[in-house]
């Protein structure tokens, strides 16, 4: 999901085209992306960075973790108790699910709209997730949305500098360089890789509510490959009661290996793991 769509209330302008910007970097180990006369500065106890703007315009973002599974309900507690210590002291709204793994909230702060919203991914460990709050002055805010939106777009954690200087990994490790590859298909997600490095994948829209984002990543030299995604996945859930209750019948899978493997191949050919199959 993209992270404009997390603050949004309406269509914007392209008002964040016209404007110069500048690449903020911090000492904490971020970078975000500003128009000029903005101010961007992290608090090295909690993590959180704050944006401001000259016309009272405020953009937090706030990584966190939490050992622990999440779900709708438990991350909209979380976006309420981190959005009420954030700095931004608005009257929200209770929290709405805006799917796939984000709840949002929207609220006014004196004369300004506030809009907060909480995204995160699970791990083996626990979940990964940020905090997301943008306000402006209601007058403003439609037209000044783009902007907020690129903000958010454009923050890398990056990692606080390692004592003595170093850059890399590991002491004589070389530095490695970056770049952005884009979902070809709707540009519904980008992800970093090393320059050099092959990528292949984007989002595949089976139906208007079926899509499935895979990708693949190689090395330059075919040692490494990263996948994530599955194409030939469809949408599922585990039966429930409610479910039950509409008449929901649980599905049974008819599709045999070899049908698999013969229509993955014929989706999705840049995949070793369908062609291969």
């Amino acid at each position: 999901m993209q992270k404009a769509a997390l603050i949004a209330i309406a269509a914007g302008t392209a008002l964040c085209q016209i404007r110069p910007w500048t690449t903020h970097t911090d000492p904490l180990g971020f970078t975000v992306q500003t128009p000029a006369g903005w101010q961007a500065a992290g608090d090295r106890q909690s993590g959180r960075v704050t944006v401001s703007g000259p016309g009272r315009e405020q953009v937090i973002i706030w990584p966190v973790f939490v050992a622990a599974a999440m779900d709708a309900r438990s991350a909209s507690a979380v976006l309420q108790r981190l959005a009420g210590v954030s700095g931004v002291n608005a009257a929200w709204d209770v929290p709405q699910p805006l799917p796939p793994g984000a709840v949002r909230m929207t609220g006014r702060w004196g004369d300004r709209t506030a809009v907060a919203s909480f995204s995160w991914t699970a791990s083996a460990k626990g979940t990964a997730g940020y905090l997301f709050v943008a306000a402006a002055p209601t007058a403003a805010y439609r037209a000044e949305q783009d902007t907020l939106s690129r903000i958010l777009e454009s923050f890398r954690a990056a990692g606080a500098p390692v004592e003595g200087g170093s850059k890399s990994a590991s002491p004589g490790a070389p530095a490695v360089n970056w770049v952005r590859w884009q979902d070809p298909k709707e540009d519904a997600f980008s992800i970093e890789v090393p320059v050099g490095w092959k990528v292949n994948g984007g989002l595949f829209r089976f139906a208007p509510l079926d899509t499935r984002p895979a990708w693949e990543v190689v090395s330059s030299d075919g040692q490494i490959r990263i996948t994530g995604g599955d194409p030939q996945l469809g949408p599922f859930t585990e039966p429930n009661q409610m479910l039950a209750m509409t008449a929901f019948a649980r599905a049974r899978s008819t599709r045999r290996v070899t049908d698999y493997a013969t229509s993955c191949a014929a989706t999705y050919p840049a995949l070793p793991s369908c062609a291969n199959t």
